[in-house]
């Protein structure tokens, strides 16, 4: 609606100052004038879009014999276009945050679903995401650290805390068990074969 009234006021500027009949340089009659509130409109859109914009501000200059036009088009230039690309950038970014807003709660009514569906029943679906919301700060995953085992560490302590941990705990014992076993049966084939070699 702003921009629509710009162009009107505009308009309606040109119109009362400019509004006698505009020359091409070659002295043909120019398809651009502010003769009528419709033409003015047209050529003031044209003088928005940026098509041209220059040549009808040349022919004005031309029509009245002074610079005094130059600086109503250029800062019908420069309002105009500021106007139009804040206009575009809010509708931009209303729109990528509606859809972003839009794939969130998708998201998080799949996530309860699933819960629902897997536990029967609402309550240890608040206790879940209670769990998830008091997950300490400093066990959060950052990009800037370099020491990936300790990412990977503070991944499964979260992931402990957020299934209760025991079966999971379980495994991860007897993984790092037989972890430990085969470090120790590697470190004794390096043994005779140092020994071997010696």
């Amino acid at each position: 609606m702003l921009i629509v009234l710009y162009l009107f006021i505009s308009a309606l500027l040109c119109k009362q100052f400019y509004s006698g009949q505009l020359y091409n340089l070659d002295g043909s009659p120019s398809r651009y004038n502010f003769g009528t509130t419709g033409d003015a409109l047209v050529s003031v859109f044209i003088i928005l879009t940026g098509e041209n914009w220059n040549e009808i501000m040349i022919q004005v200059i031309q029509k009245e014999d002074s610079f005094s036009p130059a600086p109503l088009f250029i800062m019908l230039m420069v309002l105009g276009n500021f106007m139009l690309l804040n206009l575009f950038l809010a509708i931009l970014l209303k729109s990528i945050s509606d859809i972003s807003n839009e794939t969130s709660d998708e998201a998080g009514t799949k996530e309860e679903e699933a819960a629902v569906a897997d536990d029967g029943n609402n309550e240890s679906v608040m206790a879940k995401s209670e769990k998830t919301n008091k997950i300490d700060g400093d066990q959060s995953l950052h990009s800037s650290n370099s020491d990936i085992e300790q990412e990977f560490k503070n991944i499964r302590d979260q992931l402990i805390k957020l299934s209760g941990g025991l079966a999971l705990v379980k495994k991860e014992k007897e993984n790092e068990d037989e972890k430990d076993e085969y470090e120790l049966q590697l470190q004794e084939v390096q043994d005779h074969s140092h020994h071997d070699h010696s």
